[in-house]
């Protein structure tokens, strides 16, 4: 038996704990064994537990909803009774008619006995606690950090992850292909702004949610073909596919999934139509790893996009080698204003009838020291989109009317007596901000406002007929004259010419260099042309490079042109002695 002494050291401890002995039968337990029993529902063992056998209490554990660990707490005991084993632990929950606990189990020899066991449960409910909210805040995190809120697609990280396997797998395995898709919304700023950030939100959730249907049932092995869709960012998702034939199949993934997403979405009680534009990138030796595939991906959107709505565009390395020259352009474009690296040509326009110069057009030239000569068709553009063609703009304005007063102050008899200058999309939506710069420009040169002649091509006209006519109307109180330029090109029809103001309309390239082989560009031209005189405006033939074409202008009364015939874009030093050889001849040959 226990000492007395001994069953008093016990009761001071906290811990449940009972003495076993030899066969398993307890010899004494303390008191907090007693609560223990009683709170988890073991009476017999609360009231009278010496003499229970308490292999025989695991075994009945075993037979109940905690027979796992009654098992095994059973055979741990008998392992420590045999001395197989100097120790055994075991952490098990307890379902009590009270509460939910956590115990863990220890069994280790009666120090100083031979025959005899401690068995001990320490409660370890709160560290259980712990560890399962650290769990979840750890699954939560997981989920945050591979899960898109909006979407519930996985989102970007997991597209990477995916990426860098797929990559991996191709470098083994040249035989190996995967494609990646990157799918933009068309039109989903519209949305935004006309229904509200909710409503696109609503439309975004219901387009994850079709592609997640669209995701196709793998027959084969899992590693071998397969897909994701994953949320990219703002309106734009992507679809990887893997184990595909090729760029057909890619292809016909792509129609599969513009067509699944073409169909109506019901948001705010309208069918909402949202087509998308695809851009495709595929996985082989030439991307060099996920990060260079994704940028191919969304240069192939982009061009997409530009192409229209709805197009499907494969990346090739042109569509790479096209965006670096443009980067590049840009980056060398903003501080050529400040190296003069920008300079200004002149071409003449010329009266038909007689073949003099009457005016001269300034032309925008930029000859860079590692690029060389850069078209205007490439870099004006690119100035437009950056907003550089701002202040280029303004150089242009101030620097030719400077240059025509300084041919006037040369000799004003043989001077060009009008200057034609450029506006182009961005300058004409600064209104008055452009007012203020022509105004500055003839300011500074001393230059009478009628010789200036302002260009603005027919689809800026077009784009925005309430806002050009005022500016139109602002201008003409200026002083300044002018001129429809590119007429032909655009969406307009010969009436619009009655509704704006312009002292002369200039017949774009294209028809003019037809109207010897076309006879229904022949007669469009001639039309034109006389609905031009008749208005009372001048009519300006551009790109005239033929003697017949010239001969055909002529027939049908137009009265002024420009073009390589007469004069290609000359330095400004040129144009006085060009000015002076056009005042000596005689009127132009039509042979």
């Amino acid at each position: 038996m226990i000492e007395s002494l001994e069953l008093s050291v016990l009761d001071t401890l906290s811990e449940p704990i009972a003495v076993l002995d030899n066969d398993g039968v307890i010899v004494a337990v303390n008191q907090a064994w007693r609560q223990f029993a009683w709170l988890n529902g073991c009476t017999p063992l609360a009231t009278a537990p010496t003499g229970s056998n308490y292999l025989n209490v695991c075994a009945r554990a075993a037979a109940g909803i905690n027979g796992e660990e009654g098992s095994i707490a059973a055979d741990g005991i008998r392992a420590v009774l045999d001395r197989r084993q100097s120790e055994f632990n075991l952490e098990y929950p307890c379902h009590s008619p009270h509460e939910h606990h956590w115990y863990r189990l220890t069994v280790t020899l009666l120090r100083g006995s031979r025959s005899r066991v401690v068995v001990r449960h320490i409660d370890i409910t709160q560290q259980k606690r712990t560890e399962t909210a650290a769990s979840l805040a750890h699954t939560m995190l997981r989920h945050a950090a591979e899960e898109d809120e909006l979407t519930g697609l996985p989102n970007r990280t997991v597209l990477m992850q995916q990426l860098e396997m797929l990559t991996e797998r191709s470098r083994a395995d040249p035989g190996f292909c995967f494609a990646l898709m990157l799918l933009g919304l068309d039109r989903f700023k519209l949305v935004n702004n006309t229904l509200g950030h909710a409503a696109g939100d609503q439309m975004l959730i219901s387009l994850g949610e079709r592609l997640r249907e669209a995701l196709p049932e793998t027959t084969g092995d899992p590693e071998a073909e397969g897909s994701l869709v994953a949320r990219f960012g703002g309106d734009e998702f992507a679809y990887l596919a893997w184990g595909i034939d090729g760029v057909r199949e890619a292809g016909a993934i792509a129609d599969r999934l513009r067509s699944t997403l073409l169909a109506p979405y019901p948001i705010k009680g309208q069918d909402l139509q949202a087509g998308v534009s695809i851009g495709i990138a595929m996985g082989d030796l030439t991307a060099n790893g996920p990060h260079e595939l994704i940028r191919n991906a969304d240069i192939a959107l982009n061009e997409a996009k530009q192409a229209g709505l709805g197009f499907t565009t494969l990346f090739d390395q042109t569509m790479h080698d096209r965006l670096s020259r443009r980067l590049r352009i840009e980056v060398a474009l903003r501080p050529a204003l400040q190296r003069r690296e920008l300079s200004l040509l002149y071409q003449p326009i010329v009266d038909l009838n007689n073949g003099r110069m009457i005016s001269v057009e300034a032309l925008l030239r930029w000859n860079h020291p590692k690029l060389g000569a850069v078209s205007p068709n490439e870099f004006i553009p690119i100035a437009e989109e950056t907003g550089l063609i701002v202040p280029i703009g303004e150089w242009t304005m101030r620097e030719s009317c400077l240059q025509w007063a300084r041919w006037q102050e040369r000799d004003p008899d043989t001077a060009p007596p009008g200057l034609s200058v450029n506006l182009s999309r961005v300058q004409v939506a600064l209104g008055d901000r452009l007012l203020l710069t022509v105004r500055s420009a003839l300011a500074a040169a001393r230059m009478p406002a009628a010789a200036l002649q302002l260009e603005i091509t027919e689809r800026e006209v077009m784009k925005d007929p309430v806002g050009a006519r005022e500016l139109i109307l602002g201008l003409r109180d200026i002083g300044v004259r002018l001129a429809m330029d590119d007429f032909g090109t655009g969406t307009s029809s010969l009436g619009c010419l009655r509704d704006y103001p312009f002292h002369s309309i200039k017949i774009d390239k294209t028809f003019i260099t037809n109207i010897c082989r076309d006879p229904h560009v022949l007669a469009v031209a001639h039309a034109t042309i006389n609905v031009i005189e008749n208005l009372g405006m001048v009519s300006v033939a551009e790109g005239i490079e033929e003697p017949q074409v010239l001969a055909m202008l002529q027939a049908m009364g137009c009265r002024c042109g420009q073009g390589y015939l007469f004069a290609r874009p000359m330095a400004a030093d040129q144009v006085m002695d060009a000015m002076v050889a056009a005042a000596a001849g005689s009127t132009i040959s039509s042979t």
